[in-house]
């Protein structure tokens, strides 16, 4: 069995306690095909999908959660359309959600359901939000190693969504807001403190 963890994620070696859990949807209004020409003889999935998108965007969640703030809900992608002739009958909207603890992922596809006319299919909904719990061995470990590092609560997804039965603190070297950009990098210096610090880490977790 796995006592502790440290998730290896940039964080600046600070200290990342809590983080959000994801569901995926896929939206796929549905209406009429029809010639441009006449769009009056038909129903545009387009139409269907640029409201439901404003819908969602307009929502507001609450509570909010002490470490990552308030849930998160955005639409990223859109696919529609064979021609630009041709009015869509049909298009599939991705919606990314990033949860908290203090909203339930039924509650959240629920309400989603109620706001929007496209048909709602969950693609994934299997990575709930993780915190530290109160107390952790692994987490005075890390305060020890790291005296400074600050506390907080990290909206993006990790490997700690699949120990979330294990207590853990999301921690490494490297900017999480570079991320996925281009020309990502990671301070070379910061990458040989992070080795240094979790060592300590793994020793005082043993030695307590």
């Amino acid at each position: 069995p796995i006592d502790a963890a440290l998730i290896g994620e940039p964080t600046g070696l600070h200290a990342a306690v809590a983080q959000n859990g994801m569901i995926i949807l896929e939206l796929y209004p549905e209406g009429r095909a029809g010639h441009a020409a006449r769009p009056h003889l038909a129903v545009n999935a387009l139409d269907i999908a640029a409201r439901d998108i404003v819908a969602l965007h307009d929502l507001c969640w609450e509570p909010e959660d002490p470490h990552v703030g308030a849930m998160t809900l955005v639409c990223t992608q859109i696919e529609a359309g064979s021609a630009h002739n041709v009015i869509p009958d049909t298009a599939r909207i991705v919606v990314d959600i990033r949860t908290i603890p203090q909203i339930s992922p039924e509650t959240v596809i629920e309400r989603v359901k109620q706001t929007v006319r496209s048909r709602v299919h969950v693609r994934s909904n299997r990575f709930p939000p993780v915190k530290t719990p109160d107390g952790a061995r692994v987490l005075a470990a890390v305060q020890a190693a790291l005296p400074t590092a600050a506390l907080f609560g990290s909206p993006t997804l990790s490997d700690w969504a699949h120990l979330h039965h294990v207590p853990a603190v999301k921690i490494g070297p490297g900017l999480s807001e570079v991320s996925h950009t281009r020309d990502e990098w990671v301070d070379l210096d910061m990458v040989r403190q992070a080795a240094k610090a979790y060592e300590q880490i793994a020793r005082t977790f043993v030695a307590s």
